[in-house]
């Protein structure tokens, strides 16, 4: 409106423009971005532009003749660097290029002492590996699963992969699973020890009623001191033992019952009759659905014999007093 321009702050960080180059143009406009030539001649609010990260902000004049221009800075964030997982970079030849916060917890270097130093005086050796294998097996287009031991119980577990020309490692601390995994081998093999030494007979049976698991106990109980796994139930039990467990399984699926007992007589193989008492109980999955049977023997001969032998003598004890009750009362008599 007065025909005077005039330019205040910085508008060669803005622009890319100085001063005099916007002040001395005969057609200032056609200098300054699309954006800010039309906020200054139709604008009439506040305007973004998002492709030069511009704020243009109209003046307080009654014309559209006066703007303040702001950039906005732009951090680039680095998403690599907030991950829960370590991130590290490598040229071909094993220089770090590339190194997260959570690498300096996991392995100690910072950022700024780590990178440009070769990998093997930043990190240590992977358990049973060596550097220069490790990278020569990631170029040959490999996906390297590594594993180290840093200090004390301590394990942090690694995968490198090609990463354009270089390497890039993902590694995260493995501790907590490694030391329940070691837990949890140490509870099966207490667990197979005690299976191993009881004298109940266990076998561990899917669905089809074939052996996954047999114990010496059941070894004992059929005679066949071989491995069983893999055989059909029918091919190792009496033919009465395994028509009670075809019809308990079947029970079970139908009546969804968890367990199901009772005392079994057939004859083994050295023609001795015998009193195996069986229970038969399922093992679901998480879908409540029936995997798994676990089938338990409990050799009860011996007890059964004891109360048969127990029981005759009940009876003839009974016998006994009868005939001496009659002959007292002949006596009577007399």
């Amino acid at each position: 409106s007065t025909g005077l321009l005039s330019v205040d702050g910085d508008p060669y960080g803005v622009f890319g423009k100085t001063t005099a180059e916007l002040t001395s143009s005969k057609d200032p406009l056609s200098e300054l971005p699309g954006s800010v030539s039309e906020a200054l001649t139709s604008g009439t609010g506040l305007v973004r532009d998002e492709d030069l990260a511009l704020v243009i902000v109209p003046g307080d004049t009654r014309y559209s003749n006066s703007v303040t221009v702001i950039r906005e800075e732009i951090r680039e964030y680095d998403p690599a660097a907030d991950l829960a997982a370590g991130v590290a970079g490598f040229d071909p030849d094993g220089t770090v290029l590339q190194w997260n916060r959570r690498m300096t917890f996991l392995f100690g270097p910072r950022k700024s002492d780590a990178t440009g130093k070769p990998v093997q005086e930043v990190m240590p050796s992977p358990v049973l590996y060596d550097w220069g294998s490790v990278l020569s097996s990631v170029h040959l287009g490999h996906e390297v699963n590594i594993e180290f031991r840093p200090f004390g119980s301590r394990k942090i577990s690694g995968i490198l992969t090609r990463g354009g020309p270089g390497v890039l490692g993902v590694f995260f601390d493995s501790t907590e699973n490694y030391n329940t995994a070691r837990r949890l081998r140490a509870l099966n093999r207490l667990n197979q020890a005690y299976i191993q030494s009881s004298e109940t007979g266990v076998i561990l049976l899917d669905d089809r009623l074939r052996i996954l698991l047999s114990n010496r106990g059941f070894e004992r109980m059929c005679g066949n001191p071989g491995s069983m796994i893999g055989m059909q139930l029918h091919d190792v039990v009496p033919g009465e033992s395994y028509r009670w467990i075809h019809t308990a399984s079947e029970r079970l699926m139908a009546e969804r019952t968890t367990e199901i007992s009772e005392m079994v007589r057939y004859t083994d193989q050295n023609h001795t009759v015998r009193f195996v008492k069986h229970t038969l109980r399922t093992v679901r999955n998480e879908l409540n659905q029936i995997a798994n049977f676990v089938c338990l023997f409990n050799d009860r001969t011996e007890f059964m014999e004891l109360r048969g032998k127990v029981d005759s003598l009940e009876r003839s004890l009974k016998g006994l007093s009868g005939i001496a009750f009659g002959a007292g009362l002949r006596n009577d008599l007399r």
